[in-house]
């Protein structure tokens, strides 16, 4: 007669301890954004990035700790947005996409193993956190990409590929010179007429019907140095890889047309490349590029709008210890 109230009690028991379990689950994290558990490792993955680069956050370095915080979970909560949002829509990785997620996390952790476990993020997060950006860039095109719901047409993003990059064969001069202490150090005035008079005679040359391959491996030569054209250079505007003024004067050019620039401390040669509209070489090759340069910003405010949306609620004594252990390994390194 005693089994069944033992039985019954036994019962009660597990499943007491098993709610207690439940319950203690249901805490463990250092943030919760809205129900979602989200891995410690990859909060610290988020506010070790904050840490590292606080000015791409609108930070500084004497910034309060708790806005490094705050930023990190709104990194996260974008995390949460991206990975939901690609389930939403019943998106998939491809084989590529897999195999340069593997390969990517597997020279980062080869280069970067020690520091991260040291701060206690895993390969197997560290291969979250990279499959997330993966899906980020198929949501992106899930969007904006052929057939997608907001589709960008295919002439608007090639009229910004016109309107916004150059091609040009070039030979570059320097304005400048290294002195006997290793400082680097402008010309003096009757060197700079020397160096336009030598590239003002190049420039003839071309015009006369010598290549830019020939003209410049004739220069290349005299300065002990190599040169080939090669491939079209490629320029995007407001892009800093060459001096302030130098896109405009080369956009300004014919195409096949030749010219003298001087730039900040350089002189160059140019020649425009013809880009003809009849060609989508060049075009094709900066697609991804253009549409991304015209659609980031808009699929950033998704995102964002997406993220700002969830409740983080925060496990405040695990959070605090999360921090101070973060806190100790960067004491240990410095």
């Amino acid at each position: 007669m005693l089994k069944k109230p033992i039985s019954a009690l036994v019962y009660i028991i597990v499943l007491l301890f098993a709610f207690s379990a439940c319950a203690k689950n249901e805490i463990e994290s250092a943030i919760n954004i809205s129900g979602l558990n989200l891995s410690d490792e990859v909060l610290i993955y988020y506010l070790d990035k904050v840490s590292s680069s606080p000015e791409k956050y609108g930070l500084n370095e004497n910034s309060v700790s708790g806005n490094y915080i705050d930023a990190a979970e709104q990194l996260c909560a974008k995390y949460a947005a991206v990975n939901t949002e690609f389930q939403k829509r019943s998106l998939a990785l491809d084989t590529e996409h897999k195999t340069e997620i593997s390969g990517g996390v597997s020279n980062e952790w080869r280069i970067y193993s020690s520091y991260y476990n040291k701060i206690g993020v895993s390969k197997q997060t560290l291969t979250k956190i990279k499959t997330s950006f993966a899906k980020r860039d198929v949501l992106f095109n899930s969007y904006y990409g052929e057939g997608g719901s907001s589709e960008v047409p295919g002439k608007v993003i090639k009229d910004y590929f016109y309107a916004n990059y150059v091609g040009f064969f070039a030979v570059n001069g320097y304005m400048t010179a290294t002195d006997e202490t290793g400082k680097t150090v402008s010309l003096d005035d009757d060197e700079k007429e020397k160096l336009r008079a030598k590239f003002n005679s190049m420039l003839s040359q071309l015009n006369n019907g010598q290549t830019i391959d020939e003209v410049g491996a004739a220069y290349a030569k005299e300065q002990d140095s190599t040169f080939n054209a090669g491939a079209v250079n490629l320029l995007k505007k407001d892009s800093s890889e060459y001096p302030e003024g130098f896109y405009e004067k080369v956009a300004a050019l014919d195409s096949g047309k030749s010219a003298v620039i001087e730039a900040g401390d350089y002189i160059f040669l140019v020649v425009k490349a013809d880009m003809s509209k009849d060609d989508d070489t060049y075009f094709n090759a900066h697609r991804s590029a253009c549409l991304k340069q015209l659609k980031s910003a808009e699929f950033d405010g998704i995102i964002s709008s997406a993220a700002e949306s969830y409740k983080i609620t925060e496990n405040t004594e695990r959070l605090n210890s999360l921090i101070e252990e973060y806190k100790a390994t960067q004491r240990e390194g410095s």
